[in-house]
C-alpha cells in the first residue's frame, strides 16, 4: 500500500473518517475505501475529493465549495447547512438528504427509487 493509501487506514474509526475544519485540499482516494466506509466533512471548504469505489455513505455539514466525483454510495449522501457543493456519481443514489443548505448540484444517472428529502432549500438542482 501506498502512502495515501496508510493515511486514509490510518483515519478510519469503525469504518468513518472524520475530517473536520480542513481547507484547500485536493483528495484522490482512488479504491482505497470499501463499500462499508463513510466519510463525515464537517466545518471545510475548497474540497476536491475523488473517490473511484462505491463506499456506503458521505456526509456534508456545515462545509462549503466542496466538488465531489464519486463511484457511487450505498446508502446515500447527506448535506447540512452547507453551500457550494457539486458531486458526480457515476451510479446512481438511493438517498439524497439535503438540509438548510443552498447552491447544490448533484449529477447522478437516473433512478426511479431514489429517496429525496430537500428542507429549507435554495437552489438545489439534481440532474440525471
Amino acid at each position: 500500500m501506498d502512502t495515501m493509501g496508510k493515511i486514509i487506514e490510518s483515519k478510519i474509526d469503525s469504518n468513518r473518517i472524520t475530517l473536520r475544519d480542513h481547507h484547500g485540499l485536493v483528495q484522490d482516494m482512488r479504491n482505497y475505501l470499501k463499500i462499508h466506509d463513510s466519510i463525515f466533512y464537517k466545518n471545510c471548504s475548497n474540497i476536491k475529493l475523488t473517490l473511484k469505489s462505491k463506499i456506503n455513505k458521505i456526509t456534508l455539514k456545515g462545509c462549503s465549495d466542496m466538488e465531489l466525483d464519486i463511484a457511487g454510495l450505498v446508502t446515500g449522501i447527506e448535506i447540512l447547512h452547507s453551500d457550494q457543493i457539486n458531486i458526480k456519481s457515476n451510479n446512481p443514489l438511493n438517498s439524497i438528504i439535503i438540509s438548510k443548505s443552498e447552491n447544490v448540484t448533484i449529477t447522478t444517472p437516473k433512478s426511479d427509487s431514489t429517496y429525496k428529502e430537500i428542507v429549507k432549500c435554495q437552489k438545489i438542482n439534481i440532474k440525471n
